[in-house]
């Protein structure tokens, strides 16, 4: 049962490096050129729909990230290191890092969708959903490939509210976030 969960918490890496990818290429200025908001400056009910920190770069490097992460978790699985029986192949684990990072970064902007609305500003909290909204897009997008069970939902969610504070802690000591949560 243990080794079930721990195998979980290992299938959310790439979501977890495309939830992180946006902040890295700003940082370090990757692909400066795709620096631009995905909702093109557009508005709906007199608000912006994401707001300026849901660019081309973020997304695009986010999904590559994901799915360069899941590649090394096929070739650890063809080496027998760790083994994902959920996943078979290696066209399966470039969808399931596809999947993965366009369904994290879609989580996470549906929430920007809902902060913008709400006229909560970029950048201001609005806990718990921070810390789940990309592992809720993550699970719905994934769910194509594996089956999860609630309890296993219920684990990915607490692994979010639980590791995604400290995270975003050390991104903002290491000046990756400007924020720290």
């Amino acid at each position: 049962m243990f080794t079930h969960y721990l195998i979980v918490f290992y299938l959310l890496f790439p979501a977890f490096l495309a939830n992180m990818a946006p902040q890295l290429a700003t940082r370090f200025n990757i692909w400066g050129k795709l620096y631009y908001p995905v909702d093109f400056k557009e508005t709906v009910f007199g608000k912006r729909i994401f707001g300026d920190n849901k660019t081309w770069r973020g997304f695009l490097f986010g999904v590559v990230g994901a799915i360069l992460v899941a590649l090394v978790q096929y070739w650890l699985d063809k080496v027998n290191i760790i083994v994902i029986g959920e996943l078979d192949g290696f066209w399966q684990f470039i969808l399931f890092g596809f999947l993965a990072g366009f369904g994290a970064l879609l989580g996470d902007s549906a929430e920007s969708f809902i902060k913008r609305q709400l006229a909560i500003g970029s950048g201001h909290p609005l806990i718990p959903l921070d810390q789940i909204d990309y592992l809720v897009g993550y699970l719905v997008l994934t769910s194509f490939l594996i089956a999860w069970s609630w309890s296993e939902i219920i684990f990915v969610l607490l692994c979010g509210i639980m590791l995604n504070p400290l995270a975003n802690t050390i991104a903002y000591l290491l000046k990756i976030k400007k924020t720290y949560w």
